[in-house]
């Protein structure tokens, strides 16, 4: 959507979720709720994406909790709940040491990790991805399967020490080290496809 048509009105009921078409890293994402400053409809003197952003993708906003896999030489490694200490698991909680708990593997039902570990590999394999990916979901606790929602697929995942794959890949019992190798082992092979 155009950013420009917030200005007139919500493009989906409240509460939604509003992040840029090309960012990562959950910069420039706004959660609109009823009582949100954000005004009805949104006002252009109000800081939000809104003003950084020509386009914007609208979406429903899911409650629940933040869970995340990732995939690695065609084999899905864990299931990882990202809790963060307060509000939403935005850049800065992605990047500053301290501001969300990783729990690894989740503390969640069998059937949701194994939903996750498979949507996972299932969307890393239908996009084509190689070498390594992330998929994240959200998921509403209230409604079992039924409430689990894959949100997006990483193809880049971070590799900083507070990120997700390494911290997977550890969990496996596989070093930093190993991890990479892997990876520009994939590369490669990709690269002998050629």
């Amino acid at each position: 959507m155009k950013s420009e048509s917030l200005y007139l009105g919500d493009p989906l009921p409240r509460p939604y979720v509003l992040k840029p078409v090309n960012e990562g890293s959950s910069v420039g994402v706004a959660i609109v709720t009823a009582s949100g400053n954000y005004g009805d409809p949104i006002g252009r003197d109000v800081a939000g994406p809104w003003q950084e952003f020509d386009e914007l993708l609208a979406e429903p906003f899911i409650r629940g909790r933040e869970l995340t896999t990732a995939v690695l030489g065609g084999r899905a490694l864990a299931v990882t709940e990202l809790k963060p200490k307060s509000g939403f698991y935005d850049y800065d909680s992605k990047y500053t040491d301290g501001l969300t708990e990783h729990v690894c593997p989740a503390n969640i039902p069998g059937d949701i990790a194994q939903a996750c570990l498979d949507m996972a590999l299932k969307a890393h394999r239908v996009l084509g991805c190689k070498g390594t990916s992330r998929s994240d979901f959200r998921w509403d606790d209230e409604k079992g399967v039924e409430g689990l929602y894959l949100l997006e697929v990483n193809t880049q995942p971070g590799m900083t020490p507070l990120s997700l794959v390494p911290e997977q890949a550890r969990y496996l019992g596989m070093s930093y080290e190993d991890l990479v190798a892997e990876i520009l082992a994939d590369a490669v092979s990709v690269g002998d496809d050629k």
